[in-house]
């Protein structure tokens, strides 16, 4: 009927909530009936619905298609000087190249991130970039290191009630819990 802006901020809603409801397939699919609503002028609002998009792509095993989103949602975040989107689709670019098991490139993600956590001012992007970097670490072999980085990590994710991130790190933790005592095992204990 016309009326793009209205068509692309309700399928945007309804891709929001079907990502919160962990609804991928359907989440994917509305975020781009978004896109093909936004016009090329409206660098929000794709830069919103390509970064969602991402998103979910990833979760779906679509791993290339999800960085093309989530890299054009920062790119377009980075044109509006939006730190806080900017910081969010690096962290998911981290979590998808990690899934790819390309952990060099991931580090190096988080690496760049990194001077945008104080000047995005978002406790709970500075808690899953407290994940991020525990992450790297334990993909390094950082065990000490690691342990200590995702106990802030869930001390924080729980402060702030958000139970992803607590959940990830607390399994990263455990994980380098049991690296660090198989390192210390010695034969025939344990």
């Amino acid at each position: 009927c016309g009326q793009q802006d209205e068509a692309a901020r309700a399928y945007m809603t309804l891709a929001d909530e079907a990502l919160l409801r962990h609804r991928y397939v359907d989440a994917e699919e509305l975020y781009g009936k978004a896109i093909g609503q936004l016009g090329d002028d409206d660098a929000a609002g794709l830069a919103r619905a390509r970064g969602g998009r991402g998103r979910v792509r990833y979760r779906l095993q679509r791993f290339h298609e999800a960085l093309e989103d989530l890299r054009a949602a920062r790119a377009l975040s980075e044109s509006l000087g939006d730190d806080r989107a900017v910081l969010d689709f690096f962290l998911e670019e981290a979590t998808t190249l990690d899934w790819l098991q390309g952990f060099a490139a991931s580090a190096a993600v988080v690496e760049q991130a990194k001077p945008l956590v104080a000047r995005a001012g978002d406790p709970k992007l500075a808690a899953r970039f407290l994940m991020a970097t525990g992450r790297t670490q334990f993909r390094k072999g950082l065990i000490a290191e690691c342990s200590a980085t995702l106990s802030d990590a869930v001390a924080e994710a729980r402060r702030l009630d958000d139970h992803e991130c607590t959940t990830i790190s607390l399994l990263l933790l455990a994980l380098a819990g049991c690296a660090d005592s198989h390192r210390n095992c010695r034969p025939g204990i344990g």
